[in-house]
This record gives structure tokens, C-alpha cells and sequence, in this order.
């Protein structure tokens, strides 16, 4: 059988891809691969090697790739919200669910379990984005000891959720009793020379008051 002149691909077509006119004058050496110029179902024009359309290795114009990955984006919902809320949705069954994870000690050992409904993430999804998730808000358990459900789950900001830790450090000045973040807060002091002055054995007063020597 006569094998068919590369001639006669011209007018065909292979995936999205129609074959509009070969391009002899690009034939590459040392192997005299042949082009072509083709138009894509979307609309876009290419110059590209006939070889790789005729065994079906290119099928489009890269359209394609483009479209599935935009599908992979959007399989749980709107592109620009997922991956943040994705994020937030493995790391809490991470900690909850893998002995493996840095954080289990806190969590999943301490038997801190993630409801089961939320073992879907289309579930969890569609209750953070009609219970207040913003992009700058992460998650926060109301009751630290108990477990991440609906019912136990609201959304703050990083520094209220801090206020919030079961490891939140309390201090008592004069007569008032608040988180160190709120006193930091109150006298514009940074938390981490507060932590450290009272890890050196340092007095309420003077971790709180003393001027920090430039």
C-alpha cells in the first residue's frame, strides 16, 4: 500500500488541530522534520512539527492544558479562594489525623478531632465561605479543648486567635489579669522581650516597664 503524501494531511483534522499548509522551507536537520501551519478550534494560529500532530502527542494549540488546569483549579470551587482554604482545610486534619505532623502533639494527641462531616472539603468549604472566611482570617477553635466542628469554629484574626491559645501566657499587673499579647498591645512593647525577660526570671513590672536600651 502506497503510504499518503504528507500533501495530502493538508485540509485534515487531527485533535483541535486543522492542518492548513506544510512548511517545507523549515524542515529540520538532521532528521528533515517536517512543519506545518495549523489553526486550533479556540481560534489561535501555530507553526508546529507535523510528526507530533500525526502521532497525536500535540493535539491543540495548548488550550487544552490550559483548560484542564484551570479545572484542577476550580474541582472545589472558586480559583482564587481554594488553595488558601484547601491549605487550611489538610493542615487541620493534619494535625488532628497524622501522628507524623509537628502540631499532632497539640491536636490529634491530645484526642482534638476534626468532625466527620468536614472529612470533605466541600463540606468545610461551603460552611467557611457562608460563615465569614476572608482571605486574611484563619480558623479558630471558641472552645480550645474541643474539636473542629461548625458548632466550635468561627473565623478571627491572627492576633485574636492568639489570645485564644490553650498556651497563652496570663499576667497580673496592679489588678487587672490579661494576655501578654494585650499587655504588649496596651504599653507597645514586643512579646518576644516580654517571653524572654520573664524566662530570665524578670518581675512582672520590670518585664513589662523597663525602657528597651537602643
Amino acid at each position: 500500500m502506497k503510504k499518503a503524501s504528507h500533501e495530502s494531511y493538508v485540509g485534515k483534522k487531527f485533535g483541535r488541530l486543522t492542518i492548513v499548509c506544510l512548511r517545507p522551507e523549515l524542515k529540520r536537520t538532521p532528521f528533515y522534520k517536517e512543519f506545518c501551519d495549523v489553526v486550533c478550534d479556540c481560534g489561535h494560529e501555530k507553526t508546529l512539527l507535523l510528526e507530533s500532530i500525526l502521532r497525536g502527542t500535540t493535539s491543540s494549540c495548548g488550550c487544552y492544558a490550559k483548560e484542564r488546569a484551570s479545572e484542577t483549579n476550580t474541582k472545589h470551587g472558586d480559583t482564587k479562594i481554594r488553595p488558601r482554604l484547601y491549605r487550611i482545610w489538610e493542615n487541620m486534619r493534619g494535625r488532628c489525623n497524622n501522628p507524623g505532623n509537628t502540631s499532632y502533639k497539640y491536636y490529634g494527641a491530645k484526642r482534638i478531632k476534626v468532625c466527620n462531616e468536614w472529612d470533605h472539603y466541600e463540606v468545610f468549604r461551603n460552611w467557611a465561605l457562608t460563615h465569614g472566611y476572608k482571605d486574611n482570617l484563619t480558623i479558630d477553635r471558641i472552645n480550645t479543648y474541643g474539636n473542629y466542628c461548625p458548632e466550635n469554629c468561627r473565623w478571627v484574626s491572627r492576633k485574636e486567635q492568639d489570645r485564644n491559645k490553650t498556651t497563652n501566657h496570663l499576667l497580673t499587673f496592679g489588678n487587672k489579669t490579661q494576655c501578654i499579647t494585650d499587655w504588649c498591645e496596651a504599653l507597645h512593647i514586643n512579646v518576644s522581650t516580654v517571653n524572654k525577660r520573664l524566662r530570665m526570671g524578670w518581675s512582672v513590672r520590670a518585664a513589662l516597664l523597663t525602657p528597651i536600651k537602643k
